[in-house]
């Protein structure tokens, strides 16, 4: 079952989402992706992902604790500018094959400057 979590940021800020398993679970060898869209179930306005066999994320995604499970995912402000002001939705996902499975959801909410 997904958590439900929703992030605020304002247009013109970075900001890294820290995320955690709970219970803390190993996430060491994992394959996660983020996805922000207009919708649940839209194409993906900013993908980032970390592929299994990687400390470091190919599109930004930090482990902080593989064995704990936790990680940050990034959404920096030059991805959002030329975005309305508004709510976005987010998923966080396990992408393994055999073990895909929505971790969270929620909402982006975009303030103005």
């Amino acid at each position: 079952m997904p958590v439900y979590s929703d992030f605020s940021m304002l247009k013109t800020t970075d900001l890294g989402i820290s995320f955690s398993m709970s219970p803390p679970v190993s996430i060491s060898g994992w394959s996660v992706e983020m996805k922000v869209a207009k919708r649940f179930g839209g194409s993906g306005m900013i993908v980032a992902s970390m592929a299994s066999g990687y400390a470091a994320g190919q599109s930004g995604i930090t482990i902080s604790d593989g064995a704990l499970g936790t990680f940050t995912l990034p959404v920096n402000a030059p991805q959002t500018s030329g975005w309305c002001a508004g709510n976005y939705a987010t998923t966080i996902s396990r992408t393994d094959s055999g073990y895909n499975t929505v971790l969270d959801i929620g909402y982006l909410i975009l303030s103005p400057r």
